[in-house]
């Protein structure tokens, strides 16, 4: 072999590498291009998790809320229903202790409230 074939089997080989080398650089450049917008995706799905968390927290609170509001409501009702039955009670037993209205077992008629529920 000649020292001239020797040098262009070595140049042949130096172009060889030095497209080798520039395809995996882009190749590189692109993985980290990925790389960056993948980054950016996780990052984003996070902070929408996170928001998610908050909101489903408010919309429990919310709910509690709601409900231990619900059942105060219905015991004041409860109660305002029974000191109206209360009255009505003692008005009607005075009233029919005086006109003498009675049951067959001589208990004092008393009239009810229409029942009420909550909506």
């Amino acid at each position: 072999m000649s020292l001239q074939q020797a040098v262009a089997c070595l140049n042949d080989h130096t172009q060889k590498i030095k497209s080798e080398n520039r395809a995996l650089r882009h190749e590189l450049l692109l993985l980290i291009r990925q790389t960056r917008a993948l980054h950016e995706h996780k990052k984003q799905l996070e902070d929408q998790q996170r928001q998610l968390v908050i909101e489903q927290q408010y919309a429990r609170d919310l709910k509690t809320l709601r409900s231990a509001r619900q059942h105060k409501v219905c015991v004041c009702m409860c109660v305002c229903v029974e000191r109206e039955r209360e009255k009505h009670t003692q008005s009607g037993r005075d009233a029919h202790q005086d006109k003498g209205h009675a049951d067959p077992h001589g208990q004092p008629v008393v009239p009810l409230l229409p029942h009420w529920s909550p909506k």
